[in-house]
């Protein structure tokens, strides 16, 4: 899931910019890095992997495979810092995929086992990015998953039309 939508994001920050060669950033969570005790690590370890689609690499096919590729030869250079790094355009793509053990009651995310239960009354979400694509994955209860997608852009950097 993760390589298409940087494929397509990468496709629709190409048109935006008018170029065939996309360049952006993604979170990632980083709760696979091998620490020991990851897992009950409280905050966040979150952390930006730049990616780049470039429409030269020709058929949909070929950036996909070319993006999958990318991703895993980046994997050597996944906790380097991103201030090290010159400024991706003011864009970023975040994913997520949610535990089959939350369950999603209205605005709340709910452990189904009886653990801590939180609830969010109200969230704004402002960040300093352009334009930002999230996407989030999870178990729906018929056994299928779910992706939920949204777009966030800064009125001032972007028209309504443009995003």
């Amino acid at each position: 899931m993760a390589t298409s939508f940087q494929v397509v994001w990468g496709l629709v920050f190409s048109a935006h910019t008018g170029r065939d060669d996309a360049l952006f950033g993604y979170m990632t969570a980083n709760r696979d890095v091998p620490i020991e005790g990851v897992g009950d690590i409280v905050g966040p370890l979150v952390n930006m992997i730049l990616c780049r689609i470039d429409k030269s690499y020709g058929s949909l096919a070929d950036m996909l495979s070319r993006a999958q590729d990318d991703f895993l030869e980046s994997l050597t250079h996944q906790h380097g810092l991103i201030g090290s790094v010159l400024p991706v355009r003011r864009s970023v793509m975040s994913l997520r995929y949610l535990d089959s053990r939350v369950a999603r009651v209205g605005n709340a995310d709910r452990l189904r086992d009886g653990g801590i239960q939180l609830e969010q009354f109200w969230g704004d979400d402002p960040n300093e990015w352009d334009i930002t694509l999230g996407a989030q994955e999870k178990s729906g209860s018929s056994g299928h998953d779910v992706i939920h997608t949204c777009i966030g852009y800064w009125s001032d950097s972007i028209s309504q039309e443009e995003a």
